[in-house]
Order: C-alpha cells, then structure tokens, then sequence
C-alpha cells in the first residue's frame, strides 16, 4: 500500500464521529460509563505487618553458592 492511500485511509477513520458525540441521537450514543468505587473492606482484613517486606524477602547478600 502506498503513502497517499495509507494516508488517505486513516484520515476516513479520524472523522468519523465518536459514538459519545452529543450530535448523535440519544438512542445511537453510549451510555457513559460509571466508575465503580472499590470497597475498602476488601483491604480490611491485611495488617500492615504483612504488606511490609522482610530482610527474608530481599536478601543482603545473594547466596550464590
């Protein structure tokens, strides 16, 4: 494929319009999208003492033995 037609075929799809365009009718535009907020009684049952790397973890010195 040449420049020009490469060119040519991604100027089409940059004006197509975005299915969130207020111009479109309401029945052919997306619903916009909720964001859902995370329950922090997720996290509520992890103590600090376990998110806390230890010197086990990460070792001083590799052991290459």
């Amino acid at each position: 494929m040449g420049k020009q037609k490469k060119t040519r075929k991604y100027a089409t799809m940059e004006r197509m319009p975005s299915l969130r365009d207020q111009r479109l009718k309401e029945k052919d535009r997306l619903k916009p999208k909720k964001k859902e907020k995370k329950d922090p009684s997720i996290w509520a049952h992890y103590t600090t003492s376990w998110l806390i790397p230890t010197l086990s973890t990460f070792p001083l010195k590799p052991n290459w033995t």
